[in-house]
């Protein structure tokens, strides 16, 4: 069984060279705008469920 396989996906991405470059930057982009926001509306969730300390 060749270890390979579990690589694919990123082998199709990277191995586009440029474009799969462009791809990687634009998901972590994406990922580093949502993180923010993300976080923030479940610290508010987390705040509103948790007991007021004593």
């Amino acid at each position: 069984m060749p270890h390979t396989d579990a690589l694919r996906p990123a082998r199709v991405l990277v191995g586009a060279a440029a474009t799969g470059r462009l791809v990687l930057a634009a998901l972590f982009a994406l990922l580093g705008f949502a993180a923010p926001p993300l976080v923030r509306g479940l610290e508010k969730a987390r705040a509103r469920t948790e007991p007021a300390p004593a």
